[in-house]
């Protein structure tokens, strides 16, 4: 039996694909321990790091999706463009702005005279994180709500549900998936990120990985690059099980309607 074309050249992609993680395999064979208290301590922090902004970025997408979907605003298009501008800024440079604000000899501190409190590690890069990748929840989140019917939420409110009843009892359990799917794009932006934790002088994969492979600690460095694909991997296996719920597309839902009606 003749093989199609599309096999071979899909093996050579796989293989090429696949190289540079052999190669990171041959690496970490040289290194002694595969965890010690450090690799912990930098495993910790990028867990921490992507759990917070998952978090900071659904609390912050999922309401400006669905005043985005079901609000009207005036100048609507240009509300969502201002939602969504995050995206197109590095998020280093809110790092860079973060620490030219709360620093030692900081903006803050020069003009006021009071020392604010210190937004290294842990808590300033997850504030930065948090507000350059929150648009990534908000767009999938309102992708899925602009896709639901108004029936079912009218069917609820005539049989008495409250609209905040509404919300949480008949909205977000039908866009979960699309409030996961943005959910785990910020993970994998936030496992991905360098200039961030670096200035913010946190311990994470990407930092360390750089430290160690400039000082030459290349089976270290592999080491880590494998753990990090470990978690990387994990995420997309994820991933690839959300599935956009189908829902037949009927009158588009309004909760706060143009002048009251």
């Amino acid at each position: 039996m003749r093989l199609p074309v599309s096999y071979p050249i899909a093996l050579l992609a796989a293989l090429i694909t696949l190289t540079p993680v052999l190669i990171l395999m041959v690496l970490a064979s040289d290194s002694s321990s595969v965890f010690d208290s450090h690799n912990i301590k930098v495993l910790g922090n990028t867990l921490s790091l992507m759990g917070l902004t998952v978090l900071g970025s659904i609390l912050i997408g999922v309401p400006l999706a669905f005043i985005s979907a079901y609000v009207h605003l005036p100048f609507k298009k240009l509300w969502l463009v201002i939602f969504a501008a995050p995206l197109a800024i590095p998020s280093y440079i809110g790092a860079f702005t973060l620490y030219a604000a709360f620093g030692p000899g900081g903006e803050i501190n020069t003009f006021t005279g009071i020392e604010p409190p210190s937004m290294y590690g842990l808590t300033g890069a997850a504030i930065v994180m948090t507000l350059y990748t929150f648009p990534f929840v908000m767009m999938t989140t309102r992708s899925s709500l602009l896709s639901l019917d108004a029936s079912m939420v009218n069917a609820a409110r005539t049989l008495g549900m409250s609209m905040t009843q509404s919300v949480f009892k008949v909205i977000l359990p039908r866009v979960v998936n699309g409030i996961a799917a943005g959910s785990l794009l910020v993970a994998l932006y936030t496992l991905s990120d360098f200039g961030t934790p670096a200035m913010m002088r946190l311990d994470t994969f990407t930092r360390v990985i750089y430290v160690e492979y400039n000082a030459f600690a290349l089976g270290r460095a592999a080491m880590l690059s494998l753990q990090l694909l470990v978690i990387v991997g994990f995420l997309l296996l994820l991933e690839s099980q959300i599935k956009t719920a189908s829902e037949k597309q009927g009158r588009p839902l309004v909760l706060f309607p143009k002048n009251g009606n």
